[in-house]
């Protein structure tokens, strides 16, 4: 078994698909693990990030799938997965044996993987939307924190920017760490490495409880049904949520 061990960014596996070509072997595994525990007869291999290299990879997927060759790679990466490496890898793999562009043969397990990945990604983006609980801060801004399980906080900044049109806010990936944020006129997204605490506003706190309060009274416990609720509001999303913390 050969596994490739590279730097867990998407250059990285750009790198190693030329390194599979250039030695002319295709490994089993591609992992940015630290983890990673090898079968007695497995090979690993450190494969180093080459960005020389990997322009002449990034221009080939030009020739090959066209204009937009990686805009689905780089939405596939925001997977929170490591098997993300592995399905990107072979997907552009198999793309060089044929040499054109195989975005709808999905007779292909790769292909029908990559794209499987790249949807994963659609859909929780979609549903994200309507979990995100944004509160008003002492300092005038608006703030959000989430915990999704793909990398996907800037991928909701122009649906909230249209929203809210030229009021500032805080998109927060507390997982992640990663700020997704809009002063009014232009967005960018940093990560940080402290701890990030946002005082609210005294109108806000009082908002939260009428809301609190709101949920809590509309909701009819003999008619409760956990399946349904489950099914439209996953449980790993309500950590976030004000009603459902007082809930």
């Amino acid at each position: 078994m050969l596994v490739y061990k590279y730097d867990g960014t998407i250059d990285g596996i750009f790198s190693c698909v030329f390194t599979a070509f250039t030695k002319k072997e295709k490994p089993d595994l591609i992992t940015a693990r630290e983890d990673i525990q090898l079968a007695i007869d497995g090979q690993l291999r450190f494969v180093q990030t080459n960005y020389e290299n990997n322009k002449r990879i990034i221009t080939a997927l030009y020739r090959y799938i066209g204009i937009n060759a990686l805009s689905d790679i780089r939405y596939a990466f925001r997977l929170g997965d490591d098997s993300k490496s592995s399905v990107i890898f072979n997907y552009i793999y198999r793309t060089f044996e044929y040499r054109k562009n195989i975005s709808t043969k999905f007779s292909e397990e790769t292909v029908l993987a990559f794209y499987d990945t790249v949807k994963k990604i659609a859909n929780e983006v979609h549903r994200m939307k309507g979990f995100v609980r944004f509160s008003e801060s002492a300092q005038g801004f608006f703030y959000a924190h989430i915990e999704p399980d793909n990398d996907i906080a800037d991928l909701l900044l122009p649906h909230f920017m249209m929203r809210f049109k030229g009021i500032p806010f805080i998109i927060h990936d507390v997982r992640r760490n990663l700020l997704a944020m809009y002063d009014g006129k232009e967005s960018k997204t940093i990560n940080s490495n402290q701890t990030i605490y946002v005082q609210l506003s005294a109108e806000e706190e009082s908002f939260q409880k009428l809301w609190q309060t709101y949920y809590t009274s509309i909701n009819i416990k003999e008619r409760k049904n956990v399946k349904l609720m489950n099914t439209f509001l996953p449980i790993r999303y309500r950590e976030h949520l004000v009603e459902k913390i007082a809930n």
